[in-house]
């Protein structure tokens, strides 16, 4: 697979140690240098975007946004948040990772040609089916847990409860990390904090505008693995750097998969 690292957004050695110990191609140091330094001034020297202007959700999809609102998971994610759907330019929009993996953000959005289909991906109406294989396996009453393999790492365990009114039950929910499509709005800029690869898929399949929930937040609420002058700077990053040759380097990425793993431990203790 083929992965994409932005250039220019902080030290050279940070871009070096990453591509180190993500990927076996052979890597050029000073090469690598140098394409930071032209990248650093194509962002400091290209055309300024304008401020994107977020756009209403068409009439058509206001079923589609009440449906997503309804959704169990949106209250739990959003209750008490000021929040709002809208369209958003997705070419100006800031990343705040500096990576993503070109191949999974085109399969992404493969399935998204059409307005439907965009609105589906970016904010699905209904839980989405996870990739996972495995299973609970018992060795003895002190021996059993349930093990989960899935090539997609945004699962994670994301619930667990106590039942009790049936004996004594413990229940796991696994889920995604990033379901709907959300942008932060900070200072005038507008910020991906989830959707980074669906942006970049949908943009590079020609998608101008995608639909997500928008939230106003101040500055140290933004999520950011960037250096914070970067992402705050005259200069930052956008999502239509990833499709730009300039500004990033290219490497290949091993597919790598997750190992969720859920075991019983028993032991005694004193008061």
């Amino acid at each position: 697979m083929q992965g994409r690292y932005l250039l220019g957004l902080g030290p050279v050695i940070s871009t070096l140690e990453f591509l180190h110990r993500q990927t076996e191609m052979s890597l050029e140091p000073e090469d690598i240098r140098q394409r930071d330094e032209r990248a650093v001034y194509r962002r400091t020297t290209r055309d300024p975007i304008g401020v994107p202007h977020p756009l209403p959700i068409p009439d058509a999809y206001q079923d589609h946004i009440t449906t997503v609102r309804q959704r169990p998971l949106f209250q739990k994610l959003f209750s008490g948040h000021d929040v709002r759907f809208a369209l958003l330019d997705i070419a100006s929009l800031i990343p705040v990772q500096p990576h993503v993996i070109f191949d999974f953000a085109q399969e992404r959005a493969s399935s998204a040609p059409c307005t439907r289909e965009v609105f589906n991906l970016c904010l699905p109406p209904a839980p989405e089916a996870l990739d996972i294989k495995g299973g609970v396996t018992t060795g003895g009453t002190r021996e059993i847990a349930c093990t989960l393999l899935t090539p997609d790492l945004n699962v994670l365990v994301s619930e667990a409860k106590l039942d009790t009114e049936n004996g004594l039950r413990v229940i796991f929910t696994v889920g995604k990390t990033a379901v709907f499509c959300q942008i932060q709005a900070c200072q005038g800029q507008y910020f991906v904090r989830d959707g980074t690869h669906r942006a970049v898929g949908l943009l590079a399949a020609g998608v101008r505008y995608m639909p997500a929930i928008l939230e106003e937040v101040p500055s140290h609420k933004v999520s950011n693995f960037l250096p914070e002058d970067t992402l705050f700077g005259p200069n930052p990053p956008r999502i239509g750097d990833f499709l730009d040759p300039d500004l990033y380097v290219e490497h290949v990425w091993s597919p790598h998969k997750k190992v969720v793993r859920i075991t019983v431990d028993e032991f005694i203790t004193s008061f």
